[in-house]
């Protein structure tokens, strides 16, 4: 495997691991439509914020992959 092929596998599996990552913030959204007399606001906040750095760093590892990628054309 070339260094050029097993860029592209890291960045498809970070596309993934992204697109997985929206569907969860999705649906943390949805329950949190569910129970919005809750009590626990801050704790809901904290979770979607959480679930969003994590979000950030993985489309900071797409943009060293995509890097990587560009200086080996």
């Amino acid at each position: 495997m070339t260094i050029d092929d097993s860029l592209v596998l890291e960045e498809q599996r970070l596309k993934i691991q992204i697109e997985t990552i929206e569907a969860c913030q999705t649906a943390v959204f949805e329950v949190i439509r569910q129970y919005e007399d809750s009590a626990c606001k801050l704790m809901q906040e904290e979770i979607v914020l959480a679930i969003h750095a994590i979000g950030l760093d993985l489309q900071t590892e797409l943009l060293h992959v995509r890097f990587a990628q560009a200086r080996q054309h």
